[in-house]
């Protein structure tokens, strides 16, 4: 007769939030751990505006599986995840499923691209700097 409840699973609880104040203090620190910054939002969210040198994510590409972990984000001792902001159902998702998987130092911004964009922080893709259609200077 097999043990019932053996199995661990990952919850919003797991996660551990990181502040906009402590990544500028890992920025600004040129001895500090190498960290990775990872956007699971979709391509095109990822393309038309992300954090600067932020990595996208596809959730396909994470099973959290115990052990299924890839080597070149593990070499990482800092994982930060971040989505639009703290309700963010692909950062929260993508978070779970590395902390399943065995990720070490893996944490959430909280905050999001959206905190970001608000401290005018760099930031890159197609539609950074554009001036939305409405606003557009007239001739």
């Amino acid at each position: 007769m097999g043990l019932g409840g053996c199995e661990t699973t990952t919850s919003d609880n797991d996660i551990v939030p990181v502040t906009l104040a402590e990544i500028r203090q890992y920025q600004a620190d040129p001895k500090g751990k190498p960290f990775v910054m990872l956007d699971p939002r979709s391509e095109r969210a990822f393309a038309e505006e992300r954090i600067a040198g932020a990595r996208h994510a596809k959730l396909e590409r994470f099973s959290g599986k115990k052990g299924d972990i890839d080597p070149a984000i593990a070499a990482f001792p800092i994982i930060i995840v971040y989505g639009d902001d703290p309700s963010s159902v692909a950062a929260r998702s993508l978070s779970k499923k590395m902390l399943g998987s065995g990720y070490e130092g893996v944490v959430m911004y909280m905050g999001g691209l959206g905190e970001w964009r608000r401290a005018d922080l760099p930031r890159e893709g197609t539609k950074v700097g554009a001036t939305p259609a409405g606003d557009a200077p007239k001739p």
